[in-house]
């Protein structure tokens, strides 16, 4: 049996997939042996009625591959040794520029401040929050399961576009077709981090990919996002697990 495990937010959209939901489950960590857990941004282990913690047997988004993705200092270091993100800083910004500045663990577009730098460097918390480099263009939204991508431009849907947007409260515009270069850089990303399923935001500037970070509980909020979604986390469990589909 395929179970999904998530944040309580995402538990009423991902019912919609067809598969048992929760957040948490109740027994022996033995008793799932046989099942597939799909962890889609639950990165709670396991505690059994014995109170041991123990990571399931059969699982896509390991909990140990959640939770560090949701350190984005480090994230962000890992991801720079294989694709184009934009400069950061974690002590001080340079003295002129525009900079995000963020917790390093935050969630949607939560903490997100815009700061401009004119003449003197912005002091950050270091090891709590970083800084990085403001980088105009579109906004993408790609995302994967398996080898599998599928890609969004982010857009305003109220058509205030302020100069700097925070556009991942932004809605989406599906793409037709992924760039073979950008679909390529997505999967080296994930599998840099260890997932095997999610969604990364990325930017075009240039005509270069930023990637800005990389999502383990992407909302599955249309027709369109829970079919790319049950299709091919079906088939990314057969193919990880044969025996247990």
């Amino acid at each position: 049996m395929i179970r999904i495990l998530t944040i309580p937010s995402e538990i009423e959209y991902l019912k919609r997939l067809g598969y048992p939901v929760s957040s948490h489950i109740v027994g022996r960590v033995e008793d799932f042996d046989r099942d597939i857990i799909i962890r889609f941004g639950n990165s709670s282990l396991f505690y059994d009625r014995n109170y041991r913690s123990a990571e399931f047997r059969n699982v896509l988004n390991p909990a140990s591959n959640i939770s560090s993705n949701i350190n984005k200092i480090g994230t962000r270091k890992k991801l720079s040794s294989v694709v184009n993100v934009p400069r950061t800083f974690y002590k001080y910004t340079p003295n002129n520029g525009v900079f995000v500045i963020r917790n390093r663990n935050h969630s949607a577009g939560s903490g997100f401040r815009v700061r401009e730098a004119k003449g003197q460097s912005i002091r950050l918390n270091e090891g709590r929050e970083y800084a990085s480099e403001y980088i105009f263009g579109d906004e993408f939204r790609v995302w994967f399961v398996g080898n599998r991508t599928m890609r969004a431009l982010r857009y305003s849907a109220t058509g205030i576009n302020p100069r700097f947007a925070c556009k991942s409260k932004w809605s989406y515009e599906y793409c037709n077709t992924v760039s073979e270069d950008l679909h390529n850089q997505v999967l080296l990303g994930a599998r840099t981090l260890g997932l095997s399923f999610g969604a990364a935001d990325v930017i075009r500037n240039n005509g270069r990919w930023y990637f800005l970070e990389y999502n383990t509980a992407p909302s599955i909020d249309t027709a369109t996002l829970r079919r790319f979604f049950k299709n091919n986390l079906y088939n990314l469990a057969q193919s990880r697990f044969p025996h247990f589909v």
